[in-house]
């Protein structure tokens, strides 16, 4: 019930009874509550919050009913007791008389507040469930919306890492940058060349094959040239040379072995002339003929010198230095490979590529 009914004092015109009507004005006091609640001079230090979450409003909402009802309880009976002794303090002369009509009227007010009562009971507890079958639907709510912020974080993320990313590469190449065109012009250059590596790599091949021509042919005529001294020695040795004065006669036949290899190996390399500058120094020269794709047909003089480090013992000499002298041929040119191969202790890979490199290198005949 939200209030009481009860008898009060004689009217003192007509002797009849007084009905007041004592209301606990339950829902008028809800302000004052929340006023004492929450302000910060009281003793109580709990806040009430209004919680987001349905479930847990729901359970803050039984609990304070709990606890609204044990009030009521308590403000009834302490009521009814002060009402009690004051009934009983009075004097006989002065008590109300009650009456029967007087029952009457305070149960038919009674039952009325209280089918009053059982209606916004009703009407609450419809509210109610309501709101327990929308909890589990908040809920799910909440967990999609949960879901998508995760997924909103991580595509800012990574749309800040994209962006970092290409300031990263707009700072790496800066304009004027490639278009299609560009793009497209600069693939047709490099095609452009790589068709012309590829005809000076031909070239190359047509060389080397053609170098290995010649060395067959050197090799078969030094196969008559030894033939015909063979048949030479022979011819000397019917005629009685012999063996006269006790010289050897390993001699002459090495010493003209040696200095046809020297001979086919200049031929083949282009060595024209060599000499020992010092102890340590040795001077090569070489004709580096044009490459056949050129029309430069006039041989070049290399000067090759291979510095060896004086300390180093005779049978492996170990290289100091290198030093190129060629027309249209710069120290910085060969710089790189002259540092790597001698490095390498690699004098006959040295000679090969210097030769190799100038032999591309070598300027255009005027």
């Amino acid at each position: 019930m939200s209030g009481d009914v009860t008898m009060a004092d004689h009217d003192s015109n007509s002797g009849n009874p007084i009905l007041h009507i004592d209301r606990l004005n339950i829902a008028a006091s809800i302000d004052r509550f929340q006023a004492a609640r929450t302000d910060p001079d009281a003793d109580d230090t709990d806040d009430i919050s209004p919680l987001s979450d349905p479930q847990a409003a729901s359970t803050v909402l039984r609990s304070q009913i709990a606890f609204l009802r044990k009030l009521k309880f308590q403000y009834l009976e302490a009521n009814a007791k002060d009402k009690y002794i004051k009934y009983i303090l009075t004097d006989l002369d002065d008590a109300p008389l009650i009456s029967a009509e007087d029952n009457e009227a305070l149960t038919q007010a009674n039952d009325l507040r209280k089918a009053t009562l059982r209606h916004e009971k009703a009407a609450f507890a419809e509210r109610c469930s309501d709101a327990r079958e929308l909890a589990g639907l908040v809920d799910q709510e909440m967990s999609k919306a949960r879901t998508k912020s995760t997924t909103l974080a991580t595509l800012s993320t990574t749309t800040l890492d994209t962006l970092l990313a290409l300031t990263r590469l707009r700072t790496a190449h800066p304009s004027p940058r490639l278009t299609t065109a560009l793009a497209n012009a600069q693939l047709e250059d490099q095609i452009a060349a790589m068709q012309d590596l590829s005809d000076e790599k031909d070239a190359l091949h047509a060389s080397v094959a053609a170098a290995k021509d010649r060395l067959r042919a050197a090799s078969l005529r030094n196969e008559v040239l030894r033939g015909e001294k063979h048949v030479r020695e022979e011819e000397e040795m019917r005629l009685g040379g012999g063996a006269a004065g006790g010289k050897d006669e390993r001699v002459v036949p090495l010493y003209d072995w040696y200095t046809e290899h020297i001979a086919l190996h200049k031929t083949l390399t282009g060595l024209t002339s060599h000499s020992i500058v010092s102890e340590n120094e040795l001077a090569l020269t070489y004709h580096v003929p044009s490459p056949s794709h050129t029309s430069n047909s006039t041989p070049m003089d290399v000067r090759i010198s291979l510095i060896f480090q004086p300390s180093s013992p005779a049978p492996s000499q170990l290289l100091a230095d290198v030093k190129v002298v060629a027309e249209g041929v710069e120290d910085d040119d060969l710089a790189d490979l002259l540092a790597t191969y001698v490095k390498a202790n690699d004098a006959p890979g040295v000679i090969a590529a210097v030769l190799s490199r100038v032999g591309q290198m070598r300027p255009p005949q005027k």
